[in-house]
């Protein structure tokens, strides 16, 4: 992760070194190593203001002392104390000490508190970052990590990584408008937890699923029913409210709740999509005020992806499209109005 979150920083380094050695990693030992590494350079130490505050208490301090310029970040908003400790050292150890302005308020406990509570860490961690601890099921509980190690085994590589983008985007919504977010994430999880199996068996899946008016007859979406399904019946959810989300995932439906339709968003807007207007459709879905503000924003989605498969030669979309299309219009603008696509 450390290697991911520094790729793209242009001078970073990433050294494994303390990986590689026995015992207790003290960090004067690091710094002799580094020092001796690179001698000409000046070596600067980053820390925080509860290290500054205990660097009394290191392994030989005066060694960290004398071989980096310390550079402590601030605590945001409130006194941490770290004038007075960088004082302590200054005056103990002889240390170089400079204070920085905070520039983002968090901690690594709070990533791992947010991801266990199915909450976002968008924007807390680079993207590479928050896709690999999606990807390995990090800090989350059950089901999470089985289920995602089921997806990684079963699905198309480029399958699952689409899968994980629908996971962020879903949670993220899902925060947005006050929704359960273990909900919105298993669902996103499992959504195409049947995209990859024969066609037949999609069509024999789907067949048995009771929660459709009719099964579906276009190819490309039997997926949907055959995963709510297979979700039910191989990986054990009993949850209707997700299955009725991962049945509607790709033709929405008249009777579409505020889940079914964050992760019929989150699949089309995930990060790993190339379609037309995509940023345009994350910003207005993502920046939505609460439930009534989503459903406009939604109902110009879903139309202009009506309009974007009507364009395509030969492709069908299923009549359960347009009961959902006809449903958004008459909630949101009244029975019998028709509403524009994005301009």
């Amino acid at each position: 992760m450390v290697r991911l979150a520094c790729q793209e920083e242009p001078g970073f380094i990433v050294s494994d070194w303390e990986l590689s050695q026995t015992g207790i990693s003290y960090t004067a030992f690091t710094l002799q190593h580094f020092a001796q590494e690179c001698p000409n350079d000046e070596l600067y130490f980053i820390m925080g203001s509860d290290m500054l505050r205990s660097l009394p208490t290191w392994y030989h301090p005066e060694i960290v002392c004398k071989l980096a310029h310390l550079l402590c970040i601030c605590r945001a908003g409130q006194s941490g104390g770290e004038k007075e400790a960088a004082a302590v050292v200054e005056q103990q150890f002889g240390a170089k000490v400079t204070l920085l302005p905070p520039v983002l308020e968090l901690s690594s406990t709070e990533i791992r508190n947010r991801v266990a509570a199915c909450k976002p860490i968008s924007g807390l961690v680079p993207e590479s970052v928050e896709r690999y601890i999606y990807s390995h099921a990090l800090y989350a509980d059950e089901p999470f990590p089985a289920l995602t190690k089921a997806m990684a085994e079963t699905l198309k590589p480029s399958r699952f990584e689409h899968v994980i983008g629908v996971e962020m985007t879903a949670v993220e919504l899902a925060d947005t408008l006050q929704l359960d977010g273990q909900k919105a994430k298993l669902a996103a999880l499992l959504h195409d937890c049947a995209k990859n199996l024969p066609v037949e068996e999609q069509r024999a899946l789907a067949n048995r699923d009771t929660g459709c008016i009719r099964p579906t007859e276009v190819e490309a979406v039997l997926h949907a029913p055959a995963g709510a399904v297979l979700a039910k019946e191989r990986y054990g959810i009993t949850d209707e409210e997700v299955l009725q989300a991962i049945r509607y995932h790709t033709t929405g439906e008249a009777d579409m709740t505020l889940l079914d339709k964050v992760i019929w968003a989150a699949d089309l807007i995930e990060p790993g999509r190339t379609i037309p207007r995509k940023q345009e459709y994350r910003k207005l879905l993502l920046s939505a005020k609460d439930e009534a503000d989503f459903d406009k924003g939604f109902l110009l989605v879903f139309q202009d992806n009506i309009c974007y498969i009507q364009s395509k030669k030969d492709s069908l979309y299923d009549p359960a499209t347009l009961r959902a299309r006809d449903a958004l219009v008459e909630k949101i603008n009244g029975k019998g109005e028709q509403h524009g696509s994005i301009e």
